[in-house]
């Protein structure tokens, strides 16, 4: 069925030498790199369907048809068709008929981010999550930790203040959305097996789950520090006073129901 041809097609790619595989990746590094380079020096690039004389149902075909262009191009080339198709966003991102795509897709984006989430979530084996909780939560904490370390060094050696580099770590603490497809590529290309890949898609789709606490974090870090920022104890009982409130009170009917059951 198809888990037994998913897994020839990774033994197949395991078989292949060393030397072959890092060059695939290097390539795809370097491919990658100078279409960021070419993208960020030059104007927006000229599509044929970005031409404001097409119509909305032939512009969404070529949208769609270039697309899938890309991700078959990638596959053939042995690469992640993921991959393709992230390029293939990039050139569109940064072309004339940037516009008109988010324009056309604006009707299916709500869908598309719902299909996204849910993917993820279906990705997730419950077994392996209770399994290996304390080895997933120790690496989801120092990921997400060691991230937002060297983003506030990053951005404080380029003479940002203190306050704005460790809100702006904070904001990009988790992990992107692209390393979905970095993982499948490793499995694909037999550099992860099974267990190392559930392991880093349960670390980067919870890394994705908590994202709304940090954004809140942030919100309330920005307000305490204007008024700058207290020791660590002090700092966390303000940002998360209404919360703890709410703890406390919950405590204390929790206890008063329990005296009046006695």
């Amino acid at each position: 069925g198809a888990g037994a041809e998913a897994s020839g097609d990774v033994a197949a790619h395991a078989a292949e030498p060393a030397w072959l595989l890092i060059g695939k990746l290097l390539l795809a590094m370097a491919g990658l790199v100078a279409l960021i380079a070419v993208l960020t020096r030059r104007g927006r690039i000229r599509l044929p369907f970005s031409r404001n004389r097409l119509s909305p149902d032939i512009a969404t075909l070529a949208i769609m048809a270039f697309c899938f262009a890309l991700a078959s191009l990638s596959g053939l080339a042995g690469l992640s068709p993921a991959l393709g198709a992230f390029i293939a966003g990039m050139i569109i991102g940064n072309s004339t008929g940037r516009v008109l795509a988010i324009r056309l897709s604006l009707p299916i984006q709500s869908i598309l981010m719902v299909v996204f989430f849910l993917s993820v979530g279906l990705l997730i084996d419950g077994q392996f999550l209770i399994e290996h909780w304390g080895q997933i939560l120790m690496l989801l904490f120092g990921l997400v930790l060691a991230k937002t370390a060297l983003n506030t060094a990053i951005l404080m050696l380029l003479r940002r203040p203190w306050s704005e580099a460790f809100a702006a770590s904070l904001f990009m603490a988790h992990v992107g959305e692209f390393s979905f497809v970095l993982i499948g590529a490793g499995l694909a290309a037999g550099a992860l097996d099974q267990s190392g890949y559930k392991l880093a898609l349960t670390v980067i789709a919870l890394s994705l789950v908590i994202s709304p606490l940090w954004y809140v974090s942030l919100r309330r870090f920005h307000d305490l520090a204007a008024n700058r920022l207290p020791g660590l104890r002090q700092g966390l009982s303000a940002i998360y006073r209404g919360e703890l409130n709410l703890l406390s009170s919950a405590g204390q009917l929790v206890v008063r129901a329990g005296g009046r059951i006695r």
